[in-house]
């Protein structure tokens, strides 16, 4: 069996305290196979659990309930799960997200907003509200509501690109093309900078309440915390601002160093009936206040219709003040989820953050460990703080080797060469 960053889905399951039980590797729907390059998984999580707690969980490993968006894409994925399902108890059913939302003619769509006409049960759906999936082996799709308990098996799906290269970085994590050393599913080079959120329970997954008027923990304000009705950015709860009227949330947020931050957050809307069509909120840290909107398709909001936005701000040392405020009246207001704040690091002090610098190829990064070469000594290969003839000695005895990751291969390659050699050269004396 092939290793999934070191361990088999089966051990990720272990992880979160759920028997092993015919769990399956992660297959890929390869992009060169005309797919989109996303690794999808069937898991046994051994428990009933509610819809948005099997979400949570999932975005817990980096993943998603898998949302099929096309029959197209549905039809493919089962094909390459086809063995994995084949090994699933008989009677099983698995959850997923391939559905939309029920419009005016309560049909049932795919991501994609095209109606789904196939492979549905006889009946099926029927129910006049809010869809998810779950399908019976082979390809038998099955309504059910988004609160539905008693779904063992959740089909997960990895999708993130964070270093924007083309590439799902489950698939490089897991062939280790990009290092994990923390294990939290994220490549080093993309959260070395992106410390801990100062954000307490953004993706507001802690306590989770389905009802109106109610509060988030670590939040103030009298919000809609919503776990069964919509598709949330991240985890399985959002929020809506409005309680019938616009209303607004609040955190305070203690800062023990100051630095340039960068807020982060996913919005989208409640339909709600004759509620507008375009939602607007204002989010407000101290003297920075700025409105952003978002705009549902035709009236109507379907899974994964999130803007996503990203603010850099600076934030001097104390306790700051984050707000989010509904600007629309009436029950359909703003819905709000995966709000962070994080500090951005400036090793080089120039002012802008270095991550951003990596991204855009203004500051070099050869070996991919999200720290700008500038602000390390790669040559100091004895780590004695200056680049000099004991370095030298080193990179000869690793000369003409080839792989990952070997000691003297400061050009990242994968050979100790000449190219190094001058690297080397080029780096002669103390470290920076």
């Amino acid at each position: 069996m092939k290793s999934l960053n070191g361990v088999a889905v089966a051990a990720l399951i272990a992880a979160v305290g759920a028997p092993i039980a015919h769990a399956q590797e992660a297959v890929q729907w390869r992009v060169e196979d005309g797919g989109n390059g996303h690794w999808y998984a069937i898991i046994d999580r051994g428990a009933s659990d509610q819809y948005g707690l099997q979400a949570s969980i999932a975005a817990q490993f980096g993943a998603r309930i898998a949302a099929l968006g096309t029959e197209g894409e549905y039809d493919a994925v089962l094909q390459l799960l086809a063995k994995h399902m084949a090994m699933l108890p008989s009677g099983a059913s698995v959850l997923l997200n391939c559905i939309g939302y029920c419009f005016g003619d309560c049909a049932a769509y795919w991501h994609d907003r095209s109606a789904i006409t196939t492979n549905w049960s006889e009946g099926e759906p029927s129910t006049p509200n809010f869809f998810v999936c779950a399908f019976d082996p082979p390809t038998q799709l099955l309504q059910s509501r988004s609160t539905s308990s008693g779904f063992r098996w959740v089909m997960w799906e990895w999708s993130e690109d964070c270093d924007a290269n083309g590439v799902v970085d489950f698939g490089e994590i897991r062939d280790g093309l990009l290092p994990d050393a923390d294990g939290n599913h994220v490549p080093d080079q993309c959260d070395v900078y992106r410390q801990a959120n100062h954000v307490l329970n953004g993706g507001f997954e802690a306590n989770p309440v389905n009802q109106c008027c109610t509060s988030a923990a670590h939040w103030t304000g009298g919000i809609d915390l919503v776990v069964d009705e919509w598709f949330a950015d991240t985890g399985g709860v959002s929020i809506d601002l409005n309680t019938g009227v616009a209303s607004s949330i609040t955190q305070s947020i203690a800062v023990a160093q100051a630095g340039t931050y960068r807020l982060s957050f996913a919005m989208a809307g409640n339909w709600c009936g004759g509620s507008p069509q375009t939602k607007r909120l204002r989010a407000t840290i101290d003297t920075y206040s700025e409105e952003f909107e978002h705009v549902l398709p035709d009236g109507s909001e379907l899974p994964g219709e999130w803007s996503v936005f990203e603010r850099s701000l600076y934030l001097s040392v104390g306790t700051h003040s984050l707000k989010f405020q509904s600007l629309v009246g009436g029950c359909g207001g703003p819905a709000v989820d995966s709000v962070a704040l994080h500090l951005l690091a400036d090793c080089n002090g120039d002012g802008v953050p270095d991550i951003d610098q990596i991204r855009l190829g203004v500051l070099a990064d050869v070996n991919q460990n999200g720290v700008p070469d500038v602000c390390e000594c790669l040559a100091d290969l004895n780590h004695d703080g200056t680049v000099g003839g004991a370095d030298i000695s080193v990179l000869l005895g690793f000369w003409g080797l080839s792989g990952k990751s070997i000691l003297g291969d400061l050009t990242n390659d994968g050979t100790v060469n000449g190219a190094d050699l001058s690297v080397l050269l080029g780096s002669w004396g103390p470290c920076p």
